[in-house]
């Protein structure tokens, strides 16, 4: 008979037999090996169609095992119980049925409670929501994110950090089953809510050593609007059962001297709640109810805030058990409407501008996971700073961008609000994400106008919000172009809205469907245009190809101001764009003239007479397309680089200086180092950086920033070559 290391116990009752593949899937995808884990599935109370389900996905895997339970409980305890009792492997883990766990799960975990001798390990849970309406169950923790382990025994036991927030999850966890077993550690099937709870509890005052994994995230949980959590109107019977099973919960805790005060006042906010909005329950339950709670909500203090409590939550915690549990009489006789609480409202020696620009940056960010794990208060110079913080990468903030976008987490890396998360592409056509803090993203705006004041502009756009996902912090994702832009056109920023050629609504579209076609239609119309701005010079290039290849049907819809080309469009874009457009025969006649000369000589002075210049961006990987897009602007219509950004954030912009147009480095954006080229390639531990005043004109660094968005000392992968260094301006290309 095979032994297996890893044990997984799912209760399943009546589940979307979609979701519960999905769930397989993923299972079958654990890196660990899906043959060396023993998964114990219970059919619990489920209807027949739903118990045949399971049986037909399941049966023919020899690791799986499927049993049906049927009986009068109504938790997951009862199931979980009996999977345990069968349950042979060294660790286990409980999976629900609509949830899943990552790929990389048990690979990292199993090895990481290998290593370091944990009877208990905790992990991440990212969560989705069934409808946007569910309240979403955020797993924030006073953790140092920046540990990625943290090992904790039972004589340096750090109680507010390990019973705060939403702490009582076992699916969040893998157990070591022989600690289980030889404790007689199993579910209290008589709890109806928290059993959770009350099973860590147990555990938790037993064991030795548990194993924190900060940034991990190895389980998946799905929100439905029909657990306990979500669904509101309880019976009285149901709700004084609650009250029961809390007790238990509360008195395990106090005895093994565990800190209680958040469990006890969030746990009877959500009692409260489910009060609150209960038809049929008496005055004399409700009393009931508070003689069962009251030992232990008299008992609590008002907690500390933190990111986890707001100073709003705290005073809720605190006050509304009190006058709702303890006190009914005087709550139903006041009460406005049913209570709606959520834990997800929880939330120098230094002299030139540079090193200004890092001063603020530290400061700001003193109370972040970050700020605290490298003490940002005691930093007083540049030398600290880069003595105290590595250089970092990608891969040391891709974990923590994992916490914020799918758990929900905030104060890690940056004190900011997170705006947007920028989409870069990598050379292997994948994207990374940065976060672009709202202050920044205005700055970005701000350094762009530079461009477009006094000018009539054809500008064209790159996404912005419209059709693009949206993470589990309620951000979504964009490009830079597409928050510049976005800014641009918000009347509230302070900012002067530009002189364009296109409608401002065509740039907010919130269809996701190609506008190219109706961009270059108003572009064309516009004589007067004096300046042409692209993100990329590649698709500057394209600009003049699309026009050459369809310059007839252009020349045509300008004559008619009709729509009949470009990608399919819904009817409303179509109106939109018809809306502003107004028959022009002349200026058709001038482009069919322009066009039928041919594209062999440059075009573009000829299409817009005053053009004076194409702003896009041209360094790097976009090179290559400077000297094709030269054949159609010609000697006159210089080609320009806009902007220079990295990592999400605009760092240098235009800039005309003594030797002509070239890019400068904001020092009031971001703090900057150089690596030199030569020794990039080197471990990033063995590199020294240098600041500006070391920098040499015509020689090539790596950029390394520090911005508020929460990059510190990140090594942007992107080379500059040195123009002129002058009084701390860093004029360059790249």
């Amino acid at each position: 008979m095979k032994h297996y290391e890893v044990s997984v116990v799912t209760p399943f009752h009546n589940v979307d037999l979609d979701i519960f593949q999905t769930g397989i899937e993923f299972m079958k995808a654990q890196t660990y090996g899906f043959e060396n884990i023993e998964w114990i599935v219970v059919a619990h109370n489920c209807a027949p169609e739903y118990k045949e389900g399971v049986h037909r996905l399941l049966d023919g895997y020899p690791n799986v095992i499927v049993k049906d339970l049927d009986n009068d409980r109504r938790t997951p305890s009862s199931p979980r119980n009996y999977g345990l009792s069968l349950a042979t492997g060294d660790y286990v883990g409980f999976l629900d049925g609509d949830d899943s766990y990552t790929p990389e799960c048990f690979e990292v975990v199993v090895e990481a409670m290998k290593r370091n001798k944990a009877q208990v390990t905790v992990f991440r849970r990212e969560f989705e929501l069934e409808n946007p309406d569910d309240i979403p169950v955020t797993e924030i923790v006073l953790w140092d994110q920046m540990e990625k382990e943290i090992l904790i025994d039972k004589d340096h036991w750090d109680d507010v950090k390990m019973f705060s927030g939403i702490c009582g999850m076992v699916t969040s966890r893998v157990y070591d089953r022989r600690f289980l077993e030889e404790n007689g550690i199993v579910f209290d099937e008589s709890v109806l809510f928290a059993e959770d709870y009350l099973f860590n509890l147990e555990a938790y005052g037993r064991l030795d050593r548990v194993l924190y994994l900060p940034q991990f995230i190895g389980y998946h949980y799905f929100i439905n609007g029909g657990s306990l959590v979500q669904s509101g109107d309880k019976s009285p019977e149901t709700l004084i059962n609650y009250a029961k099973g809390y007790a238990k919960v509360f008195e395990t805790g106090l005895n093994f001297g565990f800190y209680m005060n958040a469990i006890i006042s969030r746990l009877c906010v959500v009692l409260a709640r489910f009060l609150s909005q209960s038809t049929s329950i008496s005055l004399e339950q409700r009393r009931q109810i508070g003689d069962i709670l009251a030992p232990y909500i008299n008992k609590t203090t008002m907690m500390e805030p933190s990111k986890v409590y707001s100073h709003k939550v705290v005073k809720e915690s605190y006050d509304i058990p009190r006058n709702v549990i303890l006190h009914p009489e005087e709550w139903l006789a006041n009460r406005a409407d049913a209570l709606l609480i959520s834990d997800n409202e929880a939330v120098s020696a230094l002299s030139n501008d540079n090193a200004k620009t890092l001063t603020r940056i530290l400061e700001e960010n003193q109370q972040t996971d970050m700020g605290r794990h490298y003490a940002f208060w005691d930093i007083q110079t540049v030398d600290a700073y880069r003595r105290c913080v590595p250089l970092s990468d990608y891969s040391d903030l891709k974990p923590l961008l994992k916490l914020t976008t799918r758990i929900g987490e905030s104060n890690i890396f940056t004190a900011g609000e997170i705006a947007a998360y920028i989409e870069e592409e990598t050379s292997e056509e994948q994207y990374r994400i940065f976060p672009l803090l709202r202050r920044s993203a205005k700055g970005n705006a701000r350094a762009f106008s530079l461009i477009l004041k006094g000018h009539r502009t054809i500008l064209l756009p790159d996404k912005v919000k419209g059709g693009m996902r949206k993470y589990n912090d309620d951000v979504y994702a964009n490009t830079t172009a597409g928050t510049v832009t976005a800014g641009l056109f918000s009347h509230q920023s302070g900012i002067f809205t530009p002189t364009v050629t296109a409608p401002e609504a065509l740039y907010f579209t919130t269809e996701d469907y190609d506008t190219r076609y109706l961009h270059l239609l108003f572009a064309l119309r516009d004589k007067k245009a004096d300046q042409l701005v692209q993100p990329k010079c590649r698709w500057t290039l394209h600009v003049f190809e699309y026009i050459k290849e369809n310059w007839k049907v252009l020349c045509d819809d300008i004559a008619h101001g009709s729509v009949s080309m470009g990608e399919p469009l819904p009817d409303s874009l179509r109106q939109l764009a018809e809306k502003h457009l107004t028959p022009d025969e002349a200026r058709a006649d001038e482009l069919r003239k322009v066009f039928g000369e041919g594209f062999d000589t440059p075009v573009a002075n000829r299409i817009w007479p005053d053009l004076r210049g194409v702003y896009t961006n041209k360094g790097g990987d976009e090179a290559a397309y400077q000297t094709l897009t030269s054949k159609y602007l010609g000697q006159s219509v210089p080609c320009r680089d806009m902007y220079f950004e990295t990592c999400g954030t605009v760092v240098g912009h235009g800039h005309m200086s003594k030797d002509g147009y070239c890019l400068k480095l904001l020092n009031k954006v971001a703090f900057f180092e150089f690596i030199p080229e030569a020794e990039a390639d080197k471990d990033k531990k063995e590199i020294a950086t240098l600041l500006i005043p070391e920098l040499s004109s015509g020689e090539r660094y790596e950029l390394v920033i520090t911005t508020d968005s929460g990059m510190y000392r990140f090594r942007t992968g992107r080379l500059i070559r040195i123009l002129d260094v002058e009084d701390g301006s860093v004029c360059f290309s790249y």
